[in-house]
């Protein structure tokens, strides 16, 4: 995946992520996973910063909000999650 210049390299680390999202600020990715963890990391390292788990089933999508301050996410439990990553 190449984003403004940045290239972010599947990992073995990554447990089979089915879903992935840059921040717009370009410092954190987020990805999702088949056991309905979401995993966000740090883009300079990949260190895992935080890992949720909002979902029952697999993640089919992610996505940051534009300001950068929320993850939306959905999965196959038919479940839209909105995470205020300020909190965290």
């Amino acid at each position: 995946m190449n984003r403004g210049g940045n290239q972010v390299k599947y990992h073995s680390f990554f447990t089979e992520p089915k879903a992935i999202s840059i921040s717009p600020s370009d410092t954190i990715f987020a990805t999702g996973h088949k056991n309905g963890e979401v995993k966000v990391r740090s883009l300079s390292d990949f260190k895992e910063t935080n890992v949720l788990k909002n979902h029952s089933d697999q993640l089919t999508c992610l996505a940051f909000t534009r300001d950068g301050t929320k993850l939306v996410t959905a999965g196959k439990d038919h479940q839209i999650n909105v995470i205020d990553l300020r909190k965290m």
